[in-house]
């Protein structure tokens, strides 16, 4: 089914590409649904501009943890590093940059509740078996091996899991804080340029 033709602003059309550009999992295919125009006008508006996918993945990785981190502890975590303060990019590739971090820190997030869940879990097994261990009753060995059982099945299936989704949004990519800390600006724009060797 051929959609209808939607004229879109030039403004719009920034954003887009800004969108597009930015996060290696957003597709032509996403950015047709979103704004009701046609893949292949985007196709063809890429083409002409010359769309490149310019994903950070070092700058939404670190953004995502301090999201992640934000969230999840009850003190302030670290801020944006002043020597480098981002003034090169647009507004709309800094919201699309945002829009990306926001996606993965939501993925931390949950991860992390999800350990914390899993720690709860590990600890009332424990007191099961610690139980099974006083009274020495069958039927608490029983519920108590059963309650262990499950729990590492559930712990095995989680873990594959996270592992999938980090994978799917690139999101284990080992990052050496302390050695990314003693870089130069230099360094740095050449590592995300890909022009650095190990």
């Amino acid at each position: 089914m051929a959609m209808a033709k939607k004229l879109l602003t030039e403004d719009t059309w920034e954003h887009i590409r800004a969108e597009w550009e930015s996060d290696h999992q957003v597709s032509y295919t996403t950015l047709s649904a979103k704004y009701g125009v046609g893949k292949s006008t985007i196709c063809d508006r890429a083409r002409k501009g010359g769309w490149e996918k310019k994903v950070d993945h070092l700058k939404i990785f670190t953004d995502a943890n301090l999201r992640a981190d934000a969230a999840s502890t009850p003190w302030p975590v670290g801020s944006k590093n002043p020597r480098n303060p981002d003034t090169s990019e647009t507004l709309k590739r800094r919201a699309a940059v945002d829009e990306a971090s926001e996606k993965r820190a939501n993925i931390l997030i949950k991860h992390r509740e999800e350990a914390l869940k899993f720690d709860q879990l590990q600890n009332a097994t424990l007191g099961l078996l610690i139980r099974a261990l006083q009274t020495r009753d069958t039927h608490d060995w029983w519920v108590a091996k059963k309650a262990a059982d499950t729990l590492k099945s559930q712990v095995t299936v989680a873990k594959l899991k996270q592992e999938m989704e980090r994978g799917s949004w690139g999101m284990d990519i080992p990052i050496d804080y302390k050695a990314i800390q003693e870089m130069t600006d230099e360094q740095l724009e050449a590592i995300v340029a890909g022009k650095m060797h190990r």
